[in-house]
């Protein structure tokens, strides 16, 4: 026909469409997918808030491990970040919400470490104090003359005294600084509870836990075990080098 144009039609073979058909569905699940994590994460920010204002006014809770100013900044930022949440932050991407709780967790997660660390601290000195007054029984039982102790070297037991008084003085300096902190002040690295534990996990003499080993060998309950509490179980050799023990001499 004159002057009439061509309509071109554009053809797709059946594995086009497919593939097409496996694109859009690949956007859909990622864009789905996407929204949800953005949802999660603003869900994340308002259950943070929500939870940070109540322990901090909780005087059963957090109230006491926050000193006023600190506790007024807090409770001022979850108002700041609250009132931004259902005003400019209602439709902000995932990585701004996630920044948010990063933000609120400089204020209000070191309370919640204090707290921790004031009611664990307790309890991993107490298991400290229990392995030094059972290594003094040992000692004291071999001073005696106990008959089931006489295969082990006296200079291992020295050793072992040794260590003990030293991890005393060390536990007496530590108790010290431990009664003069306040719940409000943040816990120094060398009064953790952490360092307390590995204090009684630590490895001390292993010799000494060699003697026991190499004098009664696979299955037997190691002699020091009514002090370590550590079982010599069939068929495993005990390294004195990971046989945890008591504690370590400095």
């Amino acid at each position: 026909m004159d002057g009439a144009v061509a309509e071109e039609t554009e053809e797709y073979t059946p594995s086009d469409a497919s593939y097409y058909c496996f694109f859009l569905k690949a956007q859909l699940i990622a864009g789905d997918r996407q929204e949800r994590e953005r949802q999660d994460s603003k869900n994340s920010l308002e259950e943070y808030i929500y939870d940070a204002r109540n322990r901090a006014s909780d005087e059963t809770d957090l109230e006491p491990y926050l000193k006023p100013n600190d506790r007024q900044r807090l409770l001022s930022k979850l108002e700041e970040m609250e009132n931004w949440l259902y005003e400019d932050g209602e439709d902000c991407q995932k990585s701004v919400y996630v920044q948010k709780i990063e933000d609120l967790r400089k204020l209000g997660d070191p309370p919640k470490d204090r707290k921790r660390e004031y009611e664990l601290r307790p309890k991993v000195i107490e298991e400290l104090c229990a392995g030094l007054q059972k290594a003094r029984k040992f000692v004291d039982s071999f001073a005696s003359g106990d008959d089931k102790y006489s295969h082990i070297d006296a200079a291992e037991v020295q050793k072992l005294e040794k260590a003990l008084q030293e991890k005393q003085i060390w536990l007496d300096q530590k108790m010290g600084a431990v009664t003069r902190l306040a719940k409000t002040d943040d816990i120094p690295a060398e009064l953790r509870s952490s360092v307390f534990t590995a204090e009684t996990q630590a490895c001390f003499v292993p010799s000494l836990v060699g003697t026991v080993f190499m004098t009664y060998g696979y299955g037997h309950k190691c002699l020091l075990c009514e002090f370590c509490q550590i079982p010599m179980l069939p068929n495993v050799f005990w390294l004195p080098n990971i046989v945890t023990m008591l504690l370590v001499a400095e």
